[in-house]
């Protein structure tokens, strides 16, 4: 018999877990508990009572002893990455309320499923695909990323996905104005783009199944050096996109063609409130021009007024 059809024998004894059995048992019964009350329509102050009961449990139940274990996982892509895995990770307090986290939104602390960053759990892209794709019921998950649209340091991502849910079509369109704002890190390549995309469009689909907003969604990047985090869903301006509403303004030949630009800037995800008020301002210019041309057609006096179009439009 060769060395490759020899059985292989323990010499060593199998590691076994300092906790013990009973306590595992019951974390990981809340744990459970915990993911199926995301899948359970109930009103907001009882999910909030149950959630409460929950923390207070697993704060009882995980001893610092128990996190010390854990500590083993931080900084490996077998347990979870952290943004100071070379200044030796968080320390067990952190630890503790970030597994905490986790376990109520039924992400595990093993395969890279969370990151610590800046203190907080983040979901990782490998999180989500396992919340989405475990959900009850559903099956056939597509997801469609499409090329990005990149202007300096952000790139507009148009996807959408389309799954089976007890065997009826569903799908969620991320395209126009809905599309996936990723920010662009020097030297990022487009599959780099596509994959922060990736886990957005994941995310949203989660909070599409659970009929709520339960996971942020910010962008995170461990693997293209500096860590960075935005928590804007959507850039705070383009330029481009701006000087493109003032030039279309000054273009305009009419009231109505200039009201329909404010409007369109109004919901336009990609600007500021700066850069709305820019676009107002704008619009009120050119109708002084247009007055001064026409000045019996417009005697109804300025047309767009800064606060008064910020609260019709919902700014």
């Amino acid at each position: 018999m060769n060395e490759l059809t020899t059985p292989i024998t323990a010499t060593a004894p199998v590691p076994q877990p300092a906790v013990p059995q009973e306590r595992v048992a019951e974390l990981d019964k809340i744990g459970r508990w915990c993911e199926s009350l995301s899948r359970t329509s109930i009103g907001q102050f009882e999910r909030a009572f149950y959630l409460a009961s929950a923390v207070r449990r697993l704060r009882s139940l995980i001893t610092d002893q128990m996190i010390a274990d854990v500590m083993c996982l931080q900084g490996s892509p077998l347990g979870f990455l952290t943004d100071r895995d070379q200044q030796g990770g968080y320390p067990i307090e952190v630890v503790k309320e970030v597994a905490i986290e986790a376990t109520l939104r039924g992400l595990r602390l093993v395969g890279n499923e969370i990151n610590i960053i800046a203190g907080r759990c983040y979901p990782t892209k490998q999180g989500l695909v396992r919340l989405v794709r475990s959900w009850p019921g559903l099956t056939d998950l597509r997801l469609d990323l499409r090329a990005p649209k990149i202007e300096q340091d952000w790139a507009l991502v148009p996807c959408g996905a389309t799954w089976l849910l007890d065997g009826r079509p569903q799908s969620i369109d991320c395209t126009g104005d809905r599309a996936i704002p990723v920010r662009v890190n020097r030297g990022m390549i487009v599959d780099a783009i596509l994959g922060k995309a990736s886990r957005k469009l994941l995310a949203r689909i989660y909070e599409q199944l659970c009929g709520e907003q339960s996971l942020v969604d910010d962008d995170i990047d461990l693997e293209q050096g500096p860590v960075s985090i935005e928590t804007d869903q959507r850039p705070e301006t383009i330029p481009s996109q701006l000087q493109g509403y003032l030039e279309e303004i000054e273009r305009a030949i009419d009231r109505m063609h200039v009201g329909q630009i404010v409007k369109a800037a109004a919901v336009d995800p990609r600007l500021s409130r700066e850069d709305r008020d820019a676009v107002i301002a704008a619009a009120n210019r050119r109708c002084q021009s247009m007055r001064q041309q026409r000045p019996a057609s417009n005697a109804g006096g300025q047309l767009f007024d800064t606060q008064c179009s910020a609260t019709e439009a919902g700014l």
